[in-house]
């Protein structure tokens, strides 16, 4: 029998021709046969890359269309990025509107794969065109010369268009796609009604300043700036549940349902509103891991010799160094006047220049010869001796105060202030503070003297012509200077008969160890505590993983009706909780609402290093995915972490939100139907409450003791928080009220001072008598800080959040307007 080599060798030629023949319907045919299904077959079901994706009144465009501007968007964004990048290196920066420092924005739409943002620019580029607004070529090419800065030639630009695009983006392509691109950016600051835009001129890329209208200026800087001072007096809706008489018809309750039946009350916050439906519900169990219980556990495990040894070795560091508040502090003796007669001991050595060492004795001040002083100061009531040397002019030196010399040890010496007065005869008004300089090396204070002019030189202390001189000299002159410098240097304020106390600084101690024994034990404890838990936790989530993957298993075998399929024993938290010493919990159904009201339920939820965080309440509203690993799916393992506690739970059931039947929801319309007849007695309460206030006070007002003693009076308050401005625009809590909304502000700001006025709270659950005293400060002051700083950072953020609300309104009536369809 022939071997099946044989036969191939003989028939090797046609055999390579049946594989190159496959091979060529594999590769060649097969996918241009897709591409015809794909984009122009009829018979696949699949929509056609010449499909219409989108039109508008005077255009449309292809799916084909919009994949192929999507890579154009792509390349475009990167070319202008690496330009960016060129200009920078050389010292410039892109001299074009809205260019982020780090170019993740280069002045158009960033790259992205959503085909709406091509759809977009197609809709504000046909609206810009409606308008008059028009981009040509030369456009595009003042927009590059203002990116480059001057600093890249044209032969740059296009070189870097051909190496980023890889021959794929024409500067013709990138022309038409600019054109339609600076329409865009137009049209969306001409749709920011409250903004100016304004280009960067600037070598940072910083951003510039958002402008708004000065009237809305205005608006937001009263809001944060000005502030109401009220008296409230609350009117609770509950209060008037039982005084509603009248029943409902059938009809009425029927008519409240269909208005709610589709609404959950987690969404409508309002309690007069119908809603009724059921929301996503979740049921959870968890094992929560008390972190001070391990820590607890682990300092008694500590050695006691182990505690002191590290006591010992931060002692030794100068650490646990505190006041003595035992031992009394005594302050520094008064110095001694000189001018009392006592003579204190002088042993001839200097005083220590520093100010923590100022001598207690200070040396009795010694009249100098007349001989040694100059005319002024000899004699202070004369006048200078017409034959005396005029010295040479130098004004303008011995008008400045020379720099105080750096002391031996290096230190800066203290600059004290002191009030010249002659100490013997207090009878000349108080002078000029004058700077005291580092006292000399000697232990005797003198008084240095530059020979100046006359005009210049110091007056004399008892001149009655001008009450700004100094005190006469008592002291020796510094003879020994051949420059001497033309200031006063003194030694100590005392030395003119000041009465200078210094508080001493209290003595140190070093802490016991029994003090701070416990501190050490728990420093010590956590870094193990933390150890111990983080070991636990993964001991605990290998079980549940465990549980879990063989639950997905036979789930899944149930779905494709395998009867062989047995369902993997259970796994009981209680135990382990148990057995790890730490405690197990079960929310039961519960909602969003009623979550957050739990331990658990303010925690956060980690999904590892590269995944955001979420709150632990979202996973309520993930439902099931039976066919993707979703965190949403029951007896999938998660943790999270909130305050003191680290939680390891899972979701054991979930409903998604569900519109119950009339019948079974009557009840819950009936109760809602007499909350809404007691929010009407309670607002007519109000008023007429409000309506006998008139310009009395608030309590004056009111019938009895118990509503008076009810009154409220919150400190003063602005509109919008001025506090969290830089971060967030939020209206400002009222202290003692429940949570108000904006109507409330309105009512209140917008009332005159002594009028009085009605508002509930954000839900409606009470009804605020509000008389409104007074507002500061007064039109005229705000008129001044305004002029000042009309456009600080909460006002920027509060318009920006305006125009941000109102954009996408805009764009909505804008598709509307040019017909446009999506398909």
């Amino acid at each position: 029998m022939a071997s099946p080599f044989s036969i191939f060798r003989k028939n090797q030629r046609l055999w390579m021709a049946g594989a190159v023949l496959i091979a060529i319907l594999s590769f060649v045919v097969a996918p241009m046969l897709q591409s015809f299904s794909d984009y122009g077959g009829s018979t696949s079901g699949r929509r056609s890359g010449t499909d219409v994706a989108a039109s508008w009144a005077g255009g449309s465009i292809s799916r084909q269309q919009l994949d192929a501007e999507l890579e154009q968007l792509g390349i475009a964004n990167t070319f202008l990025r690496k330009l960016a990048v060129d200009v920078k290196e050389k010292g410039g920066f892109p001299q074009v509107p809205e260019v982020s420092p780090d170019f993740g924005f280069v002045g158009i739409s960033p790259e992205s794969r959503d085909p709406s943002i091509i759809v977009q620019r197609k809709l504000l580029a046909a609206e810009a065109k409606r308008l008059g607004i028009h981009f040509d070529d030369q456009s595009v090419k003042t927009f590059l010369q203002k990116f480059v800065n001057g600093k890249l030639s044209g032969e740059q630009i296009q070189k870097t268009l051909r190496e980023v695009s890889g021959g794929r983006m024409s500067l013709l392509d990138f022309n038409r796609l600019m054109r339609e691109e600076l329409a865009k950016q137009v049209m969306l600051r001409v749709a920011s009604t409250s903004q100016r835009f304004e280009e960067r001129v600037n070598s940072q890329g910083l951003p510039t300043t958002v402008l708004a209208p000065p009237s809305k200026n205005w608006q937001y800087f009263t809001r944060f700036n000005r502030t109401a001072n009220i008296e409230v007096f609350p009117v609770a809706v509950n209060d008037f549940e039982t005084k509603v008489s009248s029943t409902p018809s059938d009809r009425e309750l029927r008519d409240l349902f269909e208005k709610g039946k589709s609404i959950a009350r987690i969404d409508m916050p309002i309690q007069t509103e119908p809603a009724f439906l059921i929301p996503d519900m979740a049921d959870f169990e968890f094992i929560e891991c008390d972190i001070e219980k391990i820590v607890s556990e682990e300092m008694t495990k500590i050695p006691e010799d182990v505690l002191r040894a590290e006591y010992e070795r931060r002692v030794k560091q100068n650490q646990y160094r505190v006041p003595d508040t035992s031992a009394p502090t005594q302050p520094t003796p008064t110095q001694p006047n000189p001018t009392d007669g006592s003579k204190p001991a002088n042993d001839g050595t200097p005083p220590d220049p520093t100010p923590e060492n100022q001598p207690a004795n200070i040396p009795e001040p010694v009249t100098p010869p007349a001989s040694k002083l100059p005319p002024t100061l000899e004699n202070p009531g004369s006048e200078p001796s017409p034959d005396a040397p005029k010295p040479a002019d130098n004004s303008s030196q011995s008008s400045a105060l020379p720099l105080p010399r750096k002391q031996q040890n290096g230190t800066s010496p203290a600059i004290q202030l002191v009030s010249f007065q002659d100490p013997i005869a207090d009878k000349t008004p108080p002078v000029a503070d004058a700077v005291i300089i580092d006292p000399p090396s000697t232990a005797t204070p003198t008084i240095e003297q530059s020979t100046t002019d006359p005009a210049t030189a110091p007056v004399p202390a008892n001149d009655p012509a001008n009450p700004s001189t100094v005190a006469p000299p008592t002291e020796t002159q510094n003879t020994e200077s051949s420059t001497p410098a033309p200031s006063l240097t003194i030694q100590d304020p005392a030395a003119l008969g000041a009465d200078v106390t210094k508080p001493q600084v209290p003595p140190m101690r070093i802490q016991t160890f029994e003090e701070v024994r416990d501190g050490i034990a728990r420093e010590t404890a956590v870094g193990q505590a933390r150890r111990v838990l983080d070991q636990a936790i993964r001991e605990i989530r290998d079980l549940m993983v465990l549980y879990s993957v063989d639950r997905r298993a036979y789930d899944r075998a149930v779905e494709e009706k395998d009867k062989t399929a047995v369902a993997p024993e259970p796994v009981n938290l209680q135990e382990i909780a148990d057995k790890f010493g730490f405690q197990f919990g079960r929310t039961g159904m519960v909602d969003v609402r009623t979550a957050s009201t739990l331990r658990i339920g303010r925690s956060v939820v980690s999904r590892g290093m590269r995944q955001p965080t979420l709150q632990f309440v979202q996973l309520i509203r993930i439902a099931p995915d039976p066919y993707e690993d979703s965190i949403g799916n029951t007896f999938v393992p998660l943790t999270s972490t909130g305050l003191g506690s680290q939680f390891i739970f899972w979701k054991v059931e979930h409903k998604t939100p569900e519109t119950p039947s009339f019948e079974s929801a009557k009840e819950s319309v009936r109760a809602l139907w007499q909350v809404q007849r007691a929010a009407e007695l309670a607002e007519a309460k109000a008023k007429e409450i409000a309506s006998r206030v008139g310009a009395s006070s608030l309590a004056e007002s009111l019938d009895n003791e118990a509503d008076r003693n009810q009154v409220l009076r919150p400190a003063p308050f602005t509109w919008l928080n001025a506090m969290i401005a830089n971060f967030d625009i939020q209206l400002s809590n009222v202290d003692g009220l429940k949570p108000i909304g904006n109507d409330f502000m309105e009512r209140v700001f917008g009332a005159l001072p002594g009028e009085t006025v009605v508002v509930p709270d954000f839900a409606k659950e009470v009804f605020y008598v509000v008389k409104v005293n007074s507002f500061a400060p007064n039109e005229d002051e705000l008129l001044v800080r305004f002029a000042t700083a009309p456009n600080t950072t909460g006002v920027q953020n509060a318009a920006n959040q305006e125009s941000a609300r109102t954009l996408p309104a805009w764009f909505s009536n804008l598709q509307k307007q040019l017909g446009y369809q999506g398909r």
